[in-house]
């Protein structure tokens, strides 16, 4: 477990290429869950959390250990990974919540609307996936303390073991607090965790989660048929997440990373890819108002047509925005408006 052994790797550019590739892959897995698709569809997506916590891990770990050898890395992480989250989403609410009101007269609670700026699922509901990457954002520096250790191990599984206890025995199952907190903060801490260790895992160590896995995912799944009478679908156990939607999300992850490493495509260097890659924050917040004004309009409820014109839109929306952007910082360097990139 303490092996520190690393595959030799791909160029940096084909690497990146992947991830952002990825990236793309979770970002329309998780909107095409907010277009109304088949059940079907439904079950097949549910890696896209999992995907995105994971691909983050491995992203933010690399950025804090470039930033270990500066001082103050952990401040300056910390503030960095708040910039790019929170912010953006506050400025975005703003402005979702006004025009809410000034078209439609809509105007919710004061609990709703902190809800929402505390970014849990009982306010707007869409923003809940932005406190997962917080939190996993949060879990990064300490799991890079511990890399491929037993420590590390021990402490993760001990960990996941007294969350699924205190779930087993209702402990703070009608508590808010607790469900947006520790119910989140650990399963999606544990596939933090797998993100910020897996360049150093060997490739058989890979290629065993993978395995592990979907094996657990397939044994739980034929559990709750025989004990049950019916198929359990993978969508039940994600709020809050348990063991069987874990185990999907985590083998489906790796499996994914595998393809890609083993089958380097051009498209994960397409331009298309990278601009939605790095974008990808506030295409998926502007998501949310292109729905909104998708039914607004009473356009035709197909889903793979309503996902379509929503991710358009909402990759068209952002392209308006940056070029505005541009057009406003040739004669003025205003730092702030960079959070409006994406």
């Amino acid at each position: 477990m303490t092996e520190n052994t690393e595959r030799p790797q791909e160029s940096r550019q084909d690497r990146i290429g992947s991830i952002d590739f990825l990236k793309v892959i979770g970002l329309l897995g998780i909107i095409t869950a907010h277009t109304g698709p088949p059940e079907w569809m439904i079950m097949l997506r549910c890696f896209d959390v999992p995907l995105m916590v994971i691909l983050s891990a491995m992203l933010g770990e690399r950025s804090y250990m470039r930033k270990l050898s500066t001082a103050g890395a952990l401040r300056t992480y910390y503030a960095s990974r708040f910039k790019r989250l929170v912010i953006p989403t506050w400025l975005f609410l703003v402005l979702y919540f006004t025009l809410s009101w000034i078209m439609n007269g809509e105007c919710n609670s004061f609990r709703y609307y902190l809800d929402s700026f505390l970014l849990t699922r009982y306010g707007i509901a869409y923003v809940w996936v932005i406190l997962v990457y917080l939190y996993s954002a949060l879990l990064i520096p300490l799991f890079c303390r511990w890399k491929l250790s037993w420590q590390g191990f021990a402490a993760v599984a001990a960990a996941y073991a007294l969350y699924e206890l205190m779930y087993h025995l209702g402990i703070g199952k009608d508590c808010r607090l607790v469900d947006m907190t520790l119910f989140y903060l650990v399963p999606y801490g544990l596939l933090t965790w797998l993100g910020c260790n897996y360049r150093h895992m060997p490739k058989r160590l890979r290629l065993g989660v993978m395995a592990g896995s979907l094996m657990l995912f397939a044994g739980l799944a034929v559990y709750g048929r025989v004990t049950g009478g019916a198929w359990v679908s993978v969508q039940d156990m994600k709020y809050p997440p348990r063991l069987y939607f874990l185990a999907y999300g985590a083998g489906c992850s790796f499996a994914l990373l595998a393809f890609c490493e083993r089958v380097p495509l051009r498209l994960y260097r397409h331009p298309a890819i990278r601009y939605i890659s790095e974008h990808s924050m506030w295409i998926y917040l502007w998501h949310i108002l292109m729905l909104k004004i998708y039914e607004k309009l009473k356009l035709p409820e197909i889903w793979y047509l309503k996902l379509a014109a929503v991710v358009l839109a909402a990759v068209f929306t952002v392209m308006c925005v940056n070029c505005c952007l541009d057009a406003v910082e040739k004669r003025k360097k205003i730092s702030c408006l960079r959070w409006l990139r994406g």
